[in-house]
């Protein structure tokens, strides 16, 4: 025995879909209510990660309608919907309202008093959509790989052969060394020593010719002196030219 009908469905049999498929695709499904009653109705999928349905439950008021939304989801590659296309598939459950809110009452109603109405999905420009999307990767992938090579290619041919060239060391060739510049040093140093020697051996020879102490103690010192004063200056020489 056959379940009374509570709602009609419009379109009847099927859903219909129509491409591209790389967007968000709706069809329409409208609910009449054919009874002088309230009834509640609620809508399934067989493939619920490709769809979203609103409202996916509600009621209907007595010889009232309402309208579905089905949006099937972007879909990247058409091999898919290919596939799977005889295994959507929608189910329309209807039945009289209570006093019970919609959702507990799908929960709580009497399975034998629900009516069913199915509908199957027919994928429109299914084909020349996925000619067109396997067309549109080729010539992606052409012009990536076009991308890919050319820009190396830029670069090679634009360099300049001056820039390729190693530029001079200027810091090498302009600066001593570090090997260098601490025995530079160090002989500045021991020609401003030898200076002031120089300098307090003419200072002391002086002091003893003014004194005229002892001649043979004052002849002596002086010698001294003199040599020290000779050796001294022979030293200031040798280190400005080494």
């Amino acid at each position: 025995m056959s379940k009374p009908q509570f709602i009609s469905l419009e379109p009847a049999n099927e859903l219909r879909f129509n491409g591209p498929f790389t967007e968000v695709v709706t069809s329409h499904l409208k609910l009449q209510n054919v009874t002088d009653k309230a009834v509640n109705f609620k809508v399934k999928t067989t493939a619920p990660r490709f769809y979203c349905v609103r409202p996916n439950c509600g009621q209907i008021p007595a010889s009232g309608t309402v309208t579905v939304n089905v949006m099937l989801q972007p879909v990247d590659q058409m091999q898919t919907l290919e596939k799977e296309r005889s295994r959507h598939k929608f189910l329309v459950q209807s039945a009289l309202a209570t006093d019970e809110p919609v959702e507990p009452f799908w929960k709580s109603v009497d399975p034998s008093k629900i009516s069913d109405a199915r509908l199957k999905v027919v994928f429109t420009n299914l084909d020349s959509t996925s000619d067109n999307d396997t067309a549109q990767n080729e010539q992606t992938a052409h012009y990536v790989s076009s991308d890919k090579g050319f820009e190396p290619k830029l670069n090679k041919t634009t360099e300049s052969p001056l820039a390729q060239q190693p530029r001079p060391n200027l810091v090498q060739r302009n600066a001593p060394s570090h090997e260098e510049a601490p025995k530079s040093n160090e002989k500045e140093v021991e020609n401003r020593r030898l200076t002031l020697q120089n300098q307090e051996l003419r200072q002391k020879l002086s002091e003893l010719m003014v004194t005229r102490s002892d001649s043979s103690q004052g002849l002596l010192n002086v010698q001294v002196l003199l040599v020290s004063l000779a050796a001294l200056l022979i030293g200031i020489i040798l280190g400005k030219l080494f």
